[in-house]
């Protein structure tokens, strides 16, 4: 495979390429012809409306900008090119945006967040949530204690839920996100590494540490409407031992390899579509 080297826009390396592109002076003179463009589409929406109507005047505006339809269709054009507005109410819609409040004012917000957290977890539903996580892991435990090859390394949250352990010596990495899960065996280093927030100011470089990043082949994925999947962890972990296993006893199965597969043929006098033993597929 070739390795291509590419340059970062600012880097240093990039100055001393014979022709490399100005990035910031680029960036300026594209958000210049931008901003004129858009003066003049939205001057030549104005043109019949009645400047006295200030309120007709802004509505205007805003659907100069945002409004976009197909010529063919009169359908809204939902391209990535156009100006659009905000189509959720993250940050107020944007007016609440950090970029319009002081220095002080965006750690009072999140410290009054903190705040509303600890709160939420002092009230009866969040003891109650509580309660239940820890009946929850107390009973993963007890099943983890009685099924010694099965052996969980990390596990939890929800965006996704992940789970890394090994089941009867194999390694897998477990993920689910959306409501589509994956399970990856026998995990390998990719060579690669990854940046993981341990702990710390997230502006703080020391607050992270470089990791490997590991990948097994791809045994199974479905969706999270899968028989078996369940709520809790014990559910969780029931299903993912007993589809690895599963994948193990049909790559280990012994029926369906090439003599006994005739003396099954021969048997029956038809070709065998599934095994009998482990329920895999063969192929004609």
């Amino acid at each position: 495979m070739t390795e291509h080297n590419i340059l970062e826009p600012n880097s240093p390396e990039s100055s001393t390429v014979q022709g490399a592109v100005d990035w910031p002076a680029e960036r300026a003179r594209l958000r210049s012809e931008s901003r004129a463009k858009y003066i003049a589409h939205v001057s030549a929406q104005l043109t019949d409306v009645d400047i006295s109507d200030v309120a007709g005047v802004a509505e205007c505006a805003v659907d100069a900008l945002t409004t976009w339809t197909r010529v063919s269709t009169g359908e809204r054009c939902e391209c990535g090119c156009h100006p659009r507005l905000p189509e959720s109410d993250n940050h107020g819609f944007g007016f609440g945006c950090p970029c319009t409040k002081s220095d002080k004012e965006p750690r009072r917000g999140i410290e009054g967040w903190l705040a509303s957290i600890e709160e939420f977890w002092s009230s009866e539903e969040g003891r109650a949530i509580t309660a239940r996580r820890q009946a929850d892991e107390t009973e993963l435990g007890q099943w983890l204690a009685s099924n010694p090859t099965v052996v969980v390394t990390s596990h939890g949250g929800a965006a996704p839920e992940q789970w890394k352990g090994s089941v009867d010596g194999h390694t897998f990495y477990f993920r689910e996100r959306h409501e589509h899960w994956r399970i990856e065996l026998d995990l390998r280093p990719t060579g690669r590494t990854m940046k993981v927030w341990v702990a710390g100011d997230l502006d703080d470089d020391a607050s992270f540490e470089d990791r490997d990043v590991e990948a097994g082949k791809v045994i199974a994925e479905g969706s999270a409407r899968a028989a078996g999947y369940g709520e809790t962890p014990i559910d969780r972990i029931r299903f993912i031992v007993r589809t690895i296993r599963t994948h193990l006893g049909q790559i280990g199965c012994s029926t369906h390899t090439e003599p006994r597969r005739n003396d099954l043929r021969r048997l029956l006098g038809n070709e065998l579509r599934w095994c009998p033993t482990c329920g895999t597929r063969l192929e004609d």
